[in-house]
């Protein structure tokens, strides 16, 4: 992309705008993965108390949401890694290579299904009460 760039100086590659689209959505769920890890720690901090808070079924709704979030979220990414980079990123033997990655993202809704995790949420929220 910036090798594109610098062949024509003043123009955007066309690839550029989904590289900015993909951006934002990495972006978007690092925040979420970051400030739930945050919170963790501030909770863990607290002792007792939040410990307490960490066992309720309310931050076990979050974690799962976390869960499910990334795991539809990161296929999307690295699909979208492999549009901008083309055939060079499909190969193997290439540095631009997302083959491995997309394998691996693409597991994350296989190992601990995403239905069944919305499932127990949809069983928790039924008796969940949000203070």
């Amino acid at each position: 992309m910036r090798a594109a760039a610098r062949r024509n100086p003043g123009a955007v590659p066309p690839g550029a705008l989904r590289l900015a689209d993909v951006s934002a959505r990495l972006q978007s769920m690092r925040q979420h993965w970051l400030s739930l890890a945050a919170e963790f720690d501030e909770l863990g901090a607290l002792g007792a108390a939040g410990m307490q808070e960490l066992l309720s079924i309310g931050w076990a709704l979050r974690l799962n949401n976390l869960k499910i979030a990334a795991a539809r979220a990161a296929p999307q990414i690295v699909h979208e890694a492999l549009q901008i980079t083309g055939l060079a990123g499909y190969r193997n033997d290439s540095p631009y290579s997302v083959g491995r990655h997309y394998r691996d993202v693409l597991s994350a809704s296989l190992m601990i299904s995403n239905d069944r995790i919305a499932g127990k949420n949809a069983s928790m929220l039924l008796v969940y009460k949000d203070e």
